[in-house]
């Protein structure tokens, strides 16, 4: 990662507001999701059921479709097909690689051997949702939207035959499975985004309810489950997103508002950096208080991480330091 030397493009503000909003979201639930004092409607379904923190990693994929077919787009144009494609792919490979090694765990095992531990998380369901994605973004849109159909109905397929839900479950953020689960969602979130890009927007809204009730109706069969990254929830979320995309798109785009803006924005503008910060952050309530702590004090440190994020995120913004892959 470097910070950027191009001239800034054009940037949406509605885009930065989601991304700031959704990192502001994750940074909080990260550091309280380890206390059992802090309310069940705050932590992620222990198996089936949605919170609004299941919602938290499919918005940021959705955050990051916003741009996918554009830039990939804009890129081809700009640099030409070979070198803006191996771009796109060293910078999911990228992640898939940051996210072993930042979660890399040295284990003792009998006291005596020292083996490296690497667990499937954030980085690497996103950055193998952007290769999945990959294979299909030069697809025409209804090419594309097919495409996702074909893959979320196989996906569908192994969870009834092969109960690959239950494989999911037992996998920190659902293993390889839950990371092909998010590649469809990507897919599905591409594709409606092309409405955002020509703001067609009751185009977007439309697709958005399309995807939101054709989830709740396959919910009738394998049930809603983020852990467990069940075919409906492939469809709920990014159908979902869009509900929530709108409401930003329409207040800070279309009634160009600012409330909020200056807390929400500079952090859009450096997500992956900001979220990369915020991990150490969220071990620090850990070090005062128990796992059964008084909801209170896990939530005051919450506030402060997103006030230490916030911080960072403006003195960034003002220097126009922008951190990518």
């Amino acid at each position: 990662m470097e910070p950027s030397a191009k001239p800034e493009k054009k940037r949406y503000l509605s885009i930065d507001i989601f991304r700031g909003l959704t990192i502001v979201v994750m940074v909080f639930v990260n550091t309280t999701g380890e206390f059992t004092g802090i309310p069940a409607w705050s932590h992620h379904a222990p198996n089936y059921g949605l919170t609004y923190v299941d919602l938290v990693a499919p918005f940021f994929i959705f955050a990051i479709a916003l741009t996918y077919h554009m830039t990939y787009v804009a890129g081809n144009l700009k640099d030409g097909a070979i070198q803006n494609n191996l771009r796109v792919l060293r910078r999911y490979f990228a992640l898939v690689g940051i996210g072993f090694l930042s979660w890399c765990v040295i284990d003792m095992v009998d006291n005596q051997t020292l083996h490296p531990q690497y667990h499937w998380e954030v980085f690497q369901a996103i950055g193998m949702a952007g290769l999945v994605t990959f294979l299909f973004i030069n697809l025409p849109r209804w090419w594309r939207l097919l495409a996702a159909v074909l893959l979320w109905i196989v996906y569908a397929w192994l969870i009834n035959n092969y109960h690959v839900d239950d494989i999911n479950f037992v996998e920190v953020h659902s293993g390889f499975w839950g990371g092909l689960g998010y590649g469809i969602m990507m897919i599905f979130a591409t594709v409606v985004c092309e409405a955002f890009e020509s703001q067609r927007m009751v185009d977007f809204l439309i697709a958005g309810a399309l995807l939101t009730i054709t989830g709740f109706v396959a919910a009738h069969f394998w049930g809603v489950s983020k852990n467990r990254l069940t075919a409906s929830y492939v469809l709920i979320s990014p159908g979902l997103a869009c509900f929530a995309f709108y409401a930003v798109w329409y207040l800070y785009d279309k009634l160009q508002i600012t409330q909020c803006r200056k807390l929400f924005e500079p952090i859009g503008k450096n997500p992956l950096f900001l979220y990369v910060l915020h991990g150490p952050l969220t071990a620090l309530p850990l070090v005062f208080f128990k796992e059964d702590a008084f909801w209170l004090w896990p939530t005051l440190f919450g506030i402060g991480n997103i006030v230490i994020i916030w911080a960072a995120g403006t003195w960034l913004d003002k220097r126009k330091v922008y951190i990518s892959l």
